[in-house]
């Protein structure tokens, strides 16, 4: 019996409420049931969708709660079946009810969570499901109210409810590289519940197919009743083609267990550092990037798979071979299309600035331990994947930081050996903690746009190097320009951002322990904080605008890169 599922995506109602009386006032309410009706007027919204993608004048700069609400019926086909309430992500913290009842509650806005709804939902029953979502921010947030990006509110990632057998995987984590022997290897970890009422005998089998090749492993499981196993399946697959940029080689990954399956998309690739070289596959290799953030002006965070495949395809256009998932998870899809199309990425977790120093440092910090553990959960079968990223712009030159990233790097490095784990620090020399706690470093620099001279670039980033003693990636930079602005004397134009582009590309890609430029951004992209009258609520920093119109600068980042690629830069 396989899995099934009920997608609850489409029509829903929701309301802007305070998000001070959201646990002591709609708890009690929503309990009465479906035959008070709700008790404020709502409107109508699809999910997905954020309440401040720019589409509803009345909420564009809302910063506070909304109720979302849904009733449902389960279909007779999940009589019988455990079921489970999966969103992929709501933003940015939320609690969820069912029927009147508190699920629970979650905090991150970007990757999945789920609740167990055994003995809550019934097939034939009305259910109603309340979402109480919430988008503010404030210095002890994740990201923080510095954060120079939207913070988007609302259900705007799917949702649905899953029915599963008696017998079957709450869990399964992929993680594939390459051997230096050219065989793939892949950690299947999986948890195996059983639901029934007797011990079950079960076979685990787990089949690599595609290219030509078929490789099956198994192994024989025993599992209680009502106990959960947890089982490792390692596997050294010879014959596989190796997962690069050039050649994207991918392979289905099927894993069942008493008839219950789980499928994901795999390749096999290595990634390692050597002195001040980054090595792919054995081979020194350097990222040719650009930072993404996952908005556009008609669609907010919910991007179509279609407009997606577009921005990649724009990302390697100009000759990209790596991207920067910024500030935080970006939908599955994105990651799955960087499989297929051979672009490598750098993905991190919403610890955007912030206060390290006071509050509840020990509840943030477990929360930002869940955003990575969520992070490395979802993504760590995609082996276009190559950086953990724990950070972006954190207080790194403070001790008291060390509380945060220590945990967090180590926490990475346990879950998944075969990556590396950095974080982008603007701290220059007076950073302490990528030393001990980053394997390649992320430099974020804005010399000539926010601070000193574009001639400061060489002799700061070697007093960096030195510093830190470790290859460089340089995670940031740029200045900003709307597109169709032009002189040479006002530094808000393309021909400033031609000029700064052209210095930085030549003074960095000269230095060889720069393994990787990312420049700030691919994209134009939506920023509360940018209100000035060439701005208008936007970071015009892209190499495109926010319409993916190519402003001067693409040419200058496309010939570059095109060297870059050739060995001459």
């Amino acid at each position: 019996m396989e899995r099934i599922a009920f997608p609850l995506d489409g029509a829903w109602e929701m309301a802007p409420v305070e998000q001070a009386v959201e646990l002591r006032w709609w708890g009690p309410r929503i309990r009465s049931g479906l035959s008070e009706g709700f008790p404020i007027a709502t409107r109508k919204v699809r999910v997905p969708s954020a309440w401040n993608d720019g589409r509803d004048p009345e909420l564009n700069l809302f910063r506070g709660s909304c109720v979302y609400i849904k009733d449902f019926r389960l279909p007779a086909a999940f009589k019988g079946r455990r079921t489970v309430l999966r969103f992929d992500a709501v933003g940015q913290r939320c609690t969820v009810y069912l029927d009147g009842e508190a699920l629970g509650s979650h905090e991150g806005g970007y990757t999945p969570f789920s609740f167990d709804l055994a003995g809550k939902a019934a097939p034939g029953r009305s259910h109603r499901l309340v979402v109480v979502a919430n988008n503010q921010r404030s210095e002890q947030t994740f990201p923080a109210i510095s954060g120079d990006f939207e913070s988007y509110g609302g259900i705007y990632r799917s949702v649905e409810i899953i029915g599963l057998p008696a017998v079957h995987m709450d869990k399964m984590l992929a993680i594939p590289s390459l051997s230096a022997d050219g065989r793939g290897e892949l950690s299947i970890s999986v948890s195996v519940r059983n639901d029934s009422k007797r011990r079950r005998e079960i076979e685990l089998r787990a089949a690599v197919t595609g290219r030509g090749l078929k490789y099956i492993s198994t192994r024989a499981v025993t599992v209680k009743a009502g106990a959960v196993a947890s089982v490792t399946l390692k596997m050294r697959i010879p014959g596989v083609s190796p997962w690069s940029p050039e050649s994207p080689a991918m392979y289905d990954l099927a894993v069942s267990a008493a008839g219950d399956r789980l499928r994901k998309r795999v390749g096999f690739r290595r990634i390692e550092v050597k002195g001040n070289h980054l090595l792919l596959n054995g081979r020194p290799i350097r990222l040719r990037g650009a930072n993404r953030h996952d908005d556009h002006p008609d669609f907010g965070p919910c991007l179509p798979d279609a407009v997606i495949r577009r921005d990649l395809e724009l990302a390697k256009s100009i000759n990209c071979n790596a991207l920067r998932l910024a500030h935080y998870p970006h939908r599955e899809k994105t990651y799955e299309l960087a499989d297929e199309l051979g672009i490598l990425l750098w993905t991190e977790i919403p610890f955007v600035g912030g206060d390290v120093w006071t509050g509840d440092v020990r509840r943030r910090n477990l929360a930002l331990q869940n955003m990575l553990r969520e992070l490395i959960e979802r993504d760590c079968h995609h082996p276009s994947v190559i950086l953990w990223s724990v950070g972006n712009e954190v207080a790194s030159d403070h001790p008291a930081c060390r509380r945060f990233m220590a945990p967090l790097y180590k926490l990475a490095r346990r879950m998944d050996k075969t990556r590396l784990v950095t974080f982008a620090s603007n701290r220059g020399t007076n950073e302490i903690v990528s030393q001990p706690f980053s394997d390649v470093a992320g430099v974020n620099q804005y010399y000539g746009w926010y601070s000193a001279s574009v001639n400061d670039v060489s002799g700061n980033m070697d007093s960096i190097h030195r510093a830190l003693g470790k290859p460089i990636i340089v995670s940031e930079f740029g200045a900003e320009c709307p597109r169709g602005r032009r002189g040479r004397k006002d530094r808000w134009t393309e021909d400033y951002q031609v000029a700064l582009y052209r210095h930085n590309l030549r003074v960095l890609g000269a230095k060889r322990y720069v393994v990787g430029l990312f420049p700030w951004a691919l994209f134009d992209f939506r920023s509360h904080r940018r209100m000035n009258v060439l701005q208008h609520g936007w970071n015009r920093k892209g190499i495109f605008d926010d319409r993916r119109r190519p402003k001067l600068v693409a040419k200058v980042v496309r010939e570059f890169y095109g060297r870059m690629a050739r060995g001459e830069g």
